[in-house]
């Protein structure tokens, strides 16, 4: 079902209150290696968007090189 021009309104009025700022960041990965991804993230109790994130935030924080990965 298409969404309303009233729910639209809604939609930008919220993101202007409560300044969201999110952009998404896509990337492409061999069948194999998602299916890893996915098996731990499983593991981990979140979802795959949610483990790469927390990964790429810890690898930031504690200033781990992966130049030569």
């Amino acid at each position: 079902m298409a969404r309303s021009e009233a729910q639209k309104r809604a939609d930008k009025k919220y993101a202007e209150t409560h300044e969201i700022n999110y952009t998404t960041i896509g990337m492409r990965v061999e069948k194999k290696k998602a299916e890893i991804i996915k098996e731990q993230a499983v593991k981990q109790g979140v979802s795959p968007s949610k483990f790469l994130l927390l990964a790429a935030t810890y690898c930031i924080e504690n200033n781990i090189d992966l130049k030569n990965e």
